[in-house]
């Protein structure tokens, strides 16, 4: 989960997509969408909060599930706001590394999942040995 905030700081601080218009680079910055850069803090938030919250293993799933439908709807709203500004102007456009970093928390987050669903199991299985 500390991967989903890492992503997300360089998903506001890297160019999404640049525009060559001219010879002029015109870049395209996640932060500089307020609803992007609100989707985004709340994606790392939950992440974070999904951290500390380590002795309530269902808590954490319940937050994770959320965490993931929020990077989904990130993930859609850069591409389909990435989509529109390339259809909207002349000239050429090069996709950045930013694009991937959505796909990149939805990967971790599906990890993260994974992983506090083995360590239930595990404690569960340990509870029944008692």
């Amino acid at each position: 989960l500390i991967g989903v905030i890492v992503a997300g700081i360089l998903l506001l601080s890297i160019p999404a997509a640049s525009l060559i218009v001219d010879g002029a680079l015109i870049n395209f910055y996640a932060r500089d969408v307020w609803s992007l850069a609100t989707l985004t803090a709340v994606t790392m938030l939950f992440a974070l909060i999904t951290i500390f919250c380590y002795k309530k293993q269902m808590l954490q799933i319940r937050l994770s599930t959320f965490n993931l439908v929020v990077e989904v709807g990130t993930a859609a709203y850069l591409f389909f706001y990435c989509y529109n500004n390339i259809d909207s102007s002349t000239g050429e456009w090069r996709i950045g590394v930013a694009m991937a970093m959505p796909i990149i928390q939805i990967i971790l987050t599906l990890l993260a999942m994974k992983g506090i669903s083995k360590d239930l199991v595990i404690l569960r299985s340990l509870d029944r040995l008692r």
